[in-house]
């Protein structure tokens, strides 16, 4: 039988893109120098985080590091954080189901985590039918999906605000309008209406872009 000492690093990191990376925390770092040094490349915690979460804060800044050179993100640190987040959005929304004591404030720090808790709540909300709590779980994460959309919205409009007052102090000349930025605005009023659970300021402006592209005679 080989021992996997026979086999060069770059075999192995191929192989642990396939392995679990709660799995590679756990135990397979652990099991000898050369595992933990490989299991720690930037490259393989790049691509966990890319592809076990697909919402993010807007403070970790994700789209933007993934454009940077590799190494000057700790990307394992990174997975690690938004691996907590959902742990802790899944114990808060346990104990959501679990008693009316402390709800409010239990709904309330869920959803103050953001982006961080849409992968869990998105799953909460696909809950099948056979499951015997199915209706609280999708009307309290579809609850807490909407609470995010609109808190999203507002600090849209907080951060239109904010930046038109500082541009409005630093010069004589009235606010520019910012196509992006007005995009932005006038999605977030979307938020409050929305009925899809996956809609969201970016996914509506990319929406627009790709309609604006099929028919570029009927939308301006």
């Amino acid at each position: 039988m080989a021992s996997l000492n026979q086999f060069p690093d770059e075999i192995i990191l191929q192989i642990l893109h396939y392995v679990p990376p709660d799995d590679i925390l756990v135990s397979l770092q652990l099991s000898s120098r050369r595992l933990h040094r490989l299991a720690n490349e930037p490259i393989l915690w790049r691509q966990a985080c890319a592809h076990s979460f697909d919402f993010w804060h807007p403070y970790h800044r994700f789209s933007k590091n993934v454009c940077r050179p590799l190494l000057e993100t700790s990307w394992k640190t990174l997975f690690i954080i938004r691996r907590r987040r959902n742990i802790r959005a899944a114990a808060l929304f346990e104990g959501i189901l679990a008693t009316k004591y402390g709800r409010v404030e239990k709904f309330e720090e869920l959803c103050l985590l953001g982006y961080d808790a849409k992968d869990f709540l998105l799953s909460q909300a696909r809950t099948p039918d056979a499951a015997q709590d199915v209706l609280a779980r999708r009307y309290f994460s579809k609850a807490a999906l909407a609470s995010i959309r609109r808190g999203v919205a507002i600090q849209i409009w907080d951060d239109l605000r904010n930046s038109e007052a500082a541009e409005a102090r630093s010069s004589q000349h009235a606010p520019q309008v910012v196509p992006r930025r007005l995009e932005r605005a006038l999605s977030a009023f979307d938020m409050f209406v929305i009925q899809d659970d996956l809609g969201d300021v970016d996914g509506l402006r990319q929406l627009y872009h790709q309609r604006k592209s099929f028919n570029p005679g009927q939308m301006g």
